[in-house]
């Protein structure tokens, strides 16, 4: 009696881990099925792609709401300076007497600056699972200021491959001397010379009240 309870019982033992065993085995093929779903959906949907990838940053300067104020006045300061000289030199001609000099500039002085090219060019291939294919060629450019430091201690400032002047849009010169027709023409050649400026662009009036 005693043998054969005990014999149930190795049997019963011997199933409880059969039965473990078994839905330990199925709940890993059901782990392998999903998985094996998930990739193949990710395969179809995402094409391969073949080539370097390139990051392109674009980099935009907020506006100084100061800047066209800034201009403004280098424009205003370089016509002071540029109308005291002119002034200065007519006032030594003999027979100008007093003269004033207006300066009108169009545009103050600009710099061009070096700047740093560099050519990415790229091809890339696509492919997928339906056996498409796809060639795409990307080419693009990136600009780069050049900069440059003095000292140890110093800013850094941008490199200057040339400066333009600034363009004269018209010169007024008044004068006691230029009643005077010779003393016109003389005025009148002097401003051209001193400024580099067509003889269309400068007018020239005698003063009031001058003898």
């Amino acid at each position: 009696m005693d043998k054969s309870k005990e014999m149930e019982k190795n049997e019963k033992s011997i199933w409880s881990l059969t039965k473990d065993k078994m839905g330990a085995f199925v709940a890993i093929l059901l782990f392998l099925g999903f998985s094996f779903f998930f990739i193949q959906s990710d395969d179809t949907k995402s094409p391969t792609m073949e080539g370097s990838d390139v990051t392109t940053t674009n980099t935009t300067s907020p506006r100084d709401p100061l800047a066209g104020i800034q201009r403004g006045s280098e424009l205003a300061a370089q016509e002071r300076l540029l109308e005291d000289r002119v002034a200065s030199a007519l006032s030594a001609i003999a027979g100008v007497g007093m003269a004033e000099v207006r300066v009108s500039l169009a545009q103050g002085t600009q710099a061009e600056y070096a700047i740093n090219v560099n050519a990415n060019n790229r091809k890339i291939e696509e492919k997928d699972k339906q056996g498409g294919e796809r060639v795409t060629n990307d080419n693009s450019d990136s600009r780069q200021l050049v900069v440059m430091r003095e000292g140890v201690n110093s800013r850094e400032q941008p490199v200057v491959v040339r400066e333009m002047r600034y363009e004269i849009a018209g010169v007024l010169v008044i004068a006691d001397g230029a009643k005077d027709s010779e003393i016109k023409e003389k005025i009148g050649r002097a401003v051209c010379t001193l400024l580099d400026v067509p003889a269309h662009k400068v007018s020239i009036f005698p003063r009031e009240g001058s003898v």
